[in-house]
């Protein structure tokens, strides 16, 4: 009995040892290889692949297209009078700021004798969602006879109008005169023209100022450009 319990204990050993080592065998780490995407990832890849779309299918990618949706709206389409930024250039239409110079010619009448003014004044025209406002300033040359007396010491027109969207348009004017030995104001009339879209994009504008009164006739005239 007590030798046919040795053999017994050793045979259980052995058993009990091998399937130890078969089970240490077995665990063995298995390296994921780098093209072995998860579901997630494989997901996320698809996303970004498809950030960028042509919605409209004009060959223009949706993160350069201001509106993907509409065909006719593309970087370097031609720009028409329809209040959409045709162009994806940020302004609609012709919106955007001018400035620039105006040439000032003035006719009066003074205790019957006429006299005769003319300088450059400066000038903004802005255009935002069809509302026009414009601005001129006119700092009075001095050195002319009679200027202070008949122009002032610095004569302001102001025009504006609602509801433009085509390439000319005129409204009333308000010219100012102040700072000098007289101060007076009179209603004008101003007009302005944008330049063609085909042409530069109707980056200017031609404006003219006028005001007829009883003693005193005023043209400005001049080429504004977008800032």
């Amino acid at each position: 009995m007590k030798g046919g319990y040795m053999w017994t204990a050793l045979l259980v050993c052995i058993v009990g040892c091998r399937s130890t080592e078969g089970t240490q065998d077995t665990s063995v780490e298995i390296e994921t290889r780098p093209d072995d995407a998860t579901e997630d990832d494989q997901s996320d890849d698809t996303q970004l692949n498809n950030e960028l779309r042509d919605i409209d299918e004009d060959g223009y990618l949706e993160d350069v297209d201001c509106d993907d949706w509409n065909p006719n709206i593309f970087p370097g389409a031609v720009e028409l009078l329809n209040d959409e930024d045709d162009d994806c250039d940020g302004f609609v239409d012709a919106d955007g700021v001018h400035s620039g110079s105006l040439s000032l010619e003035a006719v009066a009448i003074y205790q019957g004798q006429p006299y005769g003014f003319t300088q450059e004044c400066t000038g903004e025209l802005q255009r935002i969602e069809g509302q026009v406002s414009m601005l001129v300033t006119c700092v009075v040359d001095q050195t002319q006879e009679r200027a202070d007396q008949l122009l002032g010491g610095v004569l302001t027109v102001d025009a504006s109008a609602i509801f433009v969207f085509e390439s000319t348009g005129e409204s009333a004017a308000e010219f100012v005169s102040v700072g000098g030995e007289t101060e007076w104001d009179a209603n004008g009339a101003a007009q302005w023209s944008w330049s063609s879209w085909e042409e530069d994009k109707a980056d200017q504008v031609s404006v003219q100022l006028q005001l007829d009164a009883l003693h005193l006739d005023i043209w400005m005239t001049g080429v504004l450009s977008r800032d």
